[in-house]
């Protein structure tokens, strides 16, 4: 028997079920291509779009963008970085980017997979400003938008 969550993700016994195609009804039957984790691994997946099949060959990015050095800081994943970058840089999206105008890329780190990311996303929100400013200025000192090197 399988349980909706209010994301989107189905649960199983002690597995998430992340779908290959989220939201589908629960009397359809799951597709082969699904990705099964363990739940306690998977509590902080929010959005459950990846799926073993469609995210292969992708690179996961953790990134932090701010408005100015030393201003506010938001950090972020993608699998598309010059995609979101280019949405927070026009205010495509509602929310925290838009509201504070955070449109400066300052620091990204790629991943292989987007359990990785993820949970290295999550580690750097829980750490405190200061330390995130020493990861910003380990590989970015003058705190350059580096949007352009993105976009080659």
């Amino acid at each position: 028997m399988l349980r909706k969550s209010f994301f989107g993700v189905y649960y199983k016994a002690n597995f998430i079920v992340i779908p290959a195609k989220p939201r589908f009804p629960l009397s359809t039957v799951i597709p082969e291509n699904s990705l099964f984790l363990p739940r306690k691994k998977c509590e902080f997946i929010r959005n459950p779009i990846w799926s073993l099949s469609s995210h292969m060959n992708k690179n996961f990015r953790v990134y932090i963008v701010t408005d100015k050095p030393f201003g506010t800081l938001y950090v972020g994943i993608t699998s598309d970085l010059p995609r979101r970058m280019y949405e927070h840089r026009n205010g495509i999206n509602e929310g925290f980017t838009k509201k504070y105008g955070l449109k400066m890329l300052v620091w990204s780190q790629e991943f292989n997979t987007a359990i990785e990311a993820i949970e290295f996303e999550k580690k750097i929100k829980k750490w405190k400003r200061n330390r995130k400013i020493d990861l910003i200025q380990k590989d970015n000192l003058k705190w350059t938008d580096l949007y352009e090197s993105i976009n080659g």
